[in-house]
């Protein structure tokens, strides 16, 4: 937890709630711990368009890597743990962001794994 307080730090604010898990999985519901982005992170960019935010990934990173790496990776998560389940911003964002890498010929080794 201490990794994750200090990868986050900086303009993010934490909550705890319960997740409900689908009927189908047979598990009783638990607690998660929330970071959302506040408007004092300096990296917060306020309600944009997916284009936008695809643009915002690929630009940045920070000490903990590459944000393309982090997205792809939630994105190749959310297929596996929950394949009946459809995040319409996030798989956009994933495929806008193919879309800029594929098109930018980008030179970093992280990205260039997930240009089509």
């Amino acid at each position: 937890m201490m990794y994750l307080n200090h990868r986050e730090k900086g303009g993010y604010t934490t909550k705890k709630v319960m997740f409900y898990p689908s009927d189908d999985c047979n598990m009783t519901p638990f607690e998660v711990l929330l970071y959302t982005a506040t408007e004092s992170n300096p990296e917060y960019l306020g309600p944009a368009s997916p284009s936008s935010i695809a643009r915002q990934i690929v630009s940045s990173a920070g000490p903990s890597g590459c944000n393309v790496e982090y997205l792809m990776e939630l994105a190749r998560t959310m297929k596996e743990i929950a394949p009946i389940i459809y995040d319409e911003h996030l798989f956009t964002l994933e495929a806008e962001v193919i879309r800029l890498l594929t098109a930018s010929g980008t030179n970093c080794p992280t990205c260039r794994k997930y240009c089509r």
